[in-house]
């Protein structure tokens, strides 16, 4: 008895194919070819049809039979393929499995070496090949007829997803990613039935792990691995995101279909639709990636630069207090596949040389960021920013530091709640949209002052132009604070000058309180305010430049007010 095939499982090659053919196996209606790997459509067509049917005898009726054969996918550069399969079967299903694309280019490598000899690679390192080739890798997928240019384009998925989708119809084609599969087996192994339209079976070999081994990604640098994940970036994405028949997680199930690990637009995607920041001129990645003494001499500068405000605002009869805020690829870096490692990040390493006789003008948010990152969320999935969560418990270290009682009604305080596209989701190409709280901390408080930079925002509608936003100015009169201190606050995004972050929380603790939007203190400010406590609040990424403490608020914003009028449109 002959049976046609009629589910093809095209790839791509390192993607568990061989799993899969295993899995299904396991159910009565499925027959997997004597001979996996036929490559009739792709390799073996001259060979003609008579011959790729005798790959397919069995001893009895099945409603699928599956030929799984990687070159299908991994050679399709044009229509072709999906449309011999097509014409061959009409009513086929086909099966698309994908993998981390830097995974499955390393563990491609490995197999060249170790499984088919092959002499382009005896002899040679994987980090060679990149090292050599670079500048002709980064100008695209294509090269040179030789054994790189096979690894680079086998992981660029995107395109023949389409070619398959194209030809044979989107609904019959069904992608899973591989990292599902290890992780659940049992789960994707149900979809994957339903996809079939066969009863569901449960076995304890889609649970078993055995097959899987580690990914040597020693093979490269890190610093190559990164490159490697923005050049796929894009692909990788769209790959996981395209239009076929995906495999859906089941409620409280881990998001399927991730494109973990993925850069595009100077961000990185995380597990679970978590989104990290990871160029820029203030990229806290070169910190994780450099060696850690590399820092030194830069977090010694910020040693001293926090000493010299300790003792001028000493002489001037304020306390100091400097709070460095973590950034979130520091505290959620395992979220991402990179070996990365946050014990580098500036904010950390400051925390471990900062001298004994500091540490009560000091507040190392780190350590209990890390520890609390994953009971709430402490950022924003989808911006760079802390959200409520994350504010307050900064804003508890300050409280504990300052000897008084957090109110935990602020946190009762009301909110506005939507679903929104925050900065980061707005730089991918879906943006992704996440449902926010934003709190109103500020209820006794009354803002007594509002500097001429956030008047004009406020008159202009530009309150989120990041342009404007140093020169911010506010202040607060509240008499009944819990604590009876002026205090002043420079601060960044992570303490604005609106009240739903830390200077609203602030400003209902403090009975005089004023915000200053710069990281540089400006003494002048200080000894006409005559505040009882400063505070600098500022995020990681900023302290690769220190800064100088000249900060001049009326000068400065005289200058962009100034600057302002020049530009504005003239009146006919």
């Amino acid at each position: 008895m002959i049976n046609r095939p009629n589910l093809f499982i095209v790839g791509a090659m390192k993607c568990g194919t061989t799993i899969m053919c295993d899995f299904l196996a396991q159910h009565p209606d499925v027959a997997i070819a004597p001979t996996k790997e036929i490559h009739y459509f792709s390799l073996e067509i001259d060979k003609g049809e008579e011959w790729y049917l005798q790959q397919f005898k069995q001893d009895k009726k099945v409603r699928y039979t599956v030929d799984a054969s990687p070159t299908y996918f991994d050679t399709c550069n044009s229509v072709l393929i999906p449309k011999l399969i097509k014409s061959f079967s009409p009513e086929c299903k086909v099966m698309i499995l994908i993998r981390d694309p830097v995974e499955r280019l390393i563990s491609h490598f490995n197999h060249l070496q170790k499984i088919d000899r092959d002499p382009r690679v005896i002899g040679k390192s994987l980090q060679a090949f990149l090292d050599r080739d670079w500048p002709m890798v980064e100008a695209g997928l294509s090269h040179d007829e030789d054994v790189l240019a096979e690894l680079l384009t086998f992981s660029a998925y995107y395109r023949k997803i389409c070619l398959f989708a194209a030809m044979i119809g989107p609904a019959n084609v069904l992608l899973i990613h591989n990292d599902d599969l290890r992780r659940d087996g049992q789960a994707v192994m149900d979809r994957v039935f339903d996809f079939l339209a066969v009863p569901r079976i449960e076995s304890e070999l889609f649970g078993k792990q055995d097959y899987l081994g580690p990914t040597s990604r020693s093979l490269v640098s890190s610093e190559q691995e990164i490159r490697l994940y923005r050049l796929f970036g894009y692909d990788y994405i769209k790959s996981c995101e395209s239009g076929v028949h995906l495999y859906s997680a089941g409620p409280g199930k881990r998001q399927a279909n991730q494109p973990v690990g993925a850069i595009y637009n100077d961000v990185a995607v995380g597990e679970d639709g978590w989104l990290f920041l990871v160029a820029g001129s203030n990229s806290v990645l070169d910190f994780l990636l450099e060696e850690e003494a590399n820092s030194y001499p830069l977090i010694d500068r910020w040693v001293e630069r926090v000493r010299t405000r300790v003792d001028r605002l000493a002489a001037l009869g304020a306390e100091f207090i400097q709070i460095f805020i973590p950034e979130k690829l520091s505290v959620y870096s395992h979220k991402l596949p990179w070996r990365i490692d946050r014990r580098r990040s500036p904010g950390y390493l400051f925390a471990q040389r900062c001298p004994h006789d500091l540490h009560p003008h000091t507040i190392n948010l780190f350590n209990i960021f890390v520890s609390e990152c994953d009971h709430d969320p402490l950022f924003f999935k989808t911006d760079s920013h802390w959200n409520h969560a994350g504010v307050f418990l900064a804003y508890q270290m300050l409280c504990l530091a300052l000897g008084i009682e957090f109110d935990r009604e602020l946190l009762e305080r009301p909110s506005q709640a939507g679903k929104l596209v925050l900065d980061l989701a707005a730089k991918l190409p879906t943006p992704p949209a996440e449902e926010c709280s934003f709190f109103q901390f500020v209820k006794n408080a009354r803002l007594v002052e509002e500097g001429e930079l956030v008047k004009f925002k406020r008159k202009t509608g530009r309150l989120n132009d990041a342009t404007l936003h140093v020169g911010s100015f506010v202040r607060y009169e509240n008499p009944s604070a819990p604590l009876k201190k002026r205090a002043v606050l420079f601060g960044d995004s992570f303490s604005e000058y609106r009240e739903h972050l830390l200077t609203g929380l602030l400003a209902e603790t403090f009975s005089e309180f004023a915000f200053i939007w710069s990281t540089s203190l400006d003494y002048g400010f200080i000894e006409t305010y005559k505040p009882d406590l400063v505070i600098s609040a500022m995020t990681e990424r900023f302290m690769r430049n220190i800064p100088d403490d000249s900060f001049d608020l009326g000068r400065y914003v005289e200058g962009i007010m100034s600057n302002l009028q020049d530009h504005a449109p003239k009146e006919a």
